[in-house]
């Protein structure tokens, strides 16, 4: 596929994805869409007269141009859907596919196992504790995380997969070129620096406008294998990502929260349309059934060796019993932790069966 042909089709007026791909695939190439007749061209659907005449006069030079520098500059990939190495999830959006990705860093992260994690821009402690302690989880597990590096659960789980020691890859709403929003701008940077991607359908010089969001999210989607959604509202953008892997046929799943929490209503809605519960990151691996790549116990030694804990919750274990129940105040004060962050562990290590609340917020250890 001649790229220069196609980034000049891309940037000519009123050419979107779809009408793109009708193009290229009706007249075989982008080469032979600019030798078309005006009524060749208005064969295609979609192809008015006045756009016919804007192809016929063959787009900007200067555009592709600068394009061309900028791909070179930043050492972008260009992936098209009518090349082999074209990510085979991509094609199963089967109405709009993107027509081109621009892949700044590793390229080949888009052919592998991959797990999307998205949810709300404004996350709790609980919210926080549940991706740190999943994608800890998830640690040879040989999955790339897959987000939008948006401020929230996107960037906590970019962040999260970068401590474990997992590769992670951004889709943008923008050009790779530029690092969006700005506060993630370290945060992108160490995701490269590690092997990371970022991945994009939008040319360079495209800036992150509202609208561009939603189809960044059909992207997420459908690199992955599945799509964890921690913390949504009713109307998260979250859920959109969500529903398009319903709607592709990937698996869904959902963190359980609050019902006091409106951050859990999105969340609870897709529990009760048939997404799997998660509580754990071997959950995830077993809906999955992805083979983890390093090596893991027999049976018989994982009875002999009891799992350990993270720090906050082996200290609260310490300070329970069996009989009698601990007063959250009480627990917030030994820990000198304050009580949202001591009710997001408790909440975490109930969805666990490590405890059990009791009336009037007393817990006890199971």
């Amino acid at each position: 596929m001649a790229l220069e042909a196609l980034l000049r089709l891309t940037h000519i007026d009123d050419i979107g994805n779809i009408t793109l791909i009708r193009l290229v695939n009706h007249f075989g190439s982008p080469e032979e869409v600019f030798q078309a007749s005006p009524a060749e061209l208005g064969a295609v659907k979609g192809i008015s007269p006045q756009k016919a005449a804007r192809i016929r006069q063959g787009g900007d030079a200067n555009v592709v141009a600068h394009q061309l520098k900028m791909i070179d500059k930043y050492h972008v990939k260009v992936m098209t859907l009518w090349d082999d190495d074209y990510p085979p999830r991509l094609r199963e959006i089967e109405y709009d596919p993107p027509a081109i990705l621009y892949v700044r860093g590793n390229a080949e992260l888009l052919q592998t196992d991959a797990l999307s994690i998205v949810g709300t821009r404004r996350f709790s402690p609980y919210g926080e504790k549940v991706v740190r302690d999943i994608v800890s989880g998830l640690a040879g597990s040989g999955l790339t995380i897959v987000s939008g590096l948006a401020s929230g659960i996107d960037g906590l789980a970019h962040s999260a997969a970068l401590d474990t020691g997992l590769l992670t890859l951004a889709v943008f709403g923008c050009g790779v070129e530029r690092i969006y929003p700005p506060t993630n701008f370290e945060l992108g940077r160490k995701l490269l620096e590690s092997g990371g991607a970022f991945v994009s359908e939008f040319p360079f010089g495209t800036r992150p406008m509202r609208g561009n969001f939603p189809r960044r999210n059909r992207i997420i989607a459908g690199l992955s294998h599945g799509t964890l959604v921690v913390e949504a509202g009713e109307r998260s953008g979250a859920l959109i990502t969500a529903l398009i892997a319903a709607d592709l046929g990937r698996e869904v799943m959902a963190i359980p929260g609050s019902v006091h929490n409106t951050k859990s209503k999105g969340c609870h809605a897709l529990l009760r349309d048939g997404a799997s519960l998660i509580e754990n990151s071997a959950q995830i691996v077993k809906i999955l059934k992805v083979a983890r790549k390093t090596p893991e116990s027999t049976p018989a030694q994982a009875e002999l060796i009891e799992p350990e804990l993270p720090k906050e919750e082996a200290q609260i274990c310490h300070l329970l019993s069996s009989d009698d129940g601990v007063h959250v105040d009480v627990i917030s004060e030994a820990l000198h932790v304050s009580i949202a962050e001591v009710l997001g562990t408790l909440l975490l290590m109930e969805l666990k069966g490590i405890v059990r609340q009791l009336p009037g917020k007393y817990f006890v250890r199971t």
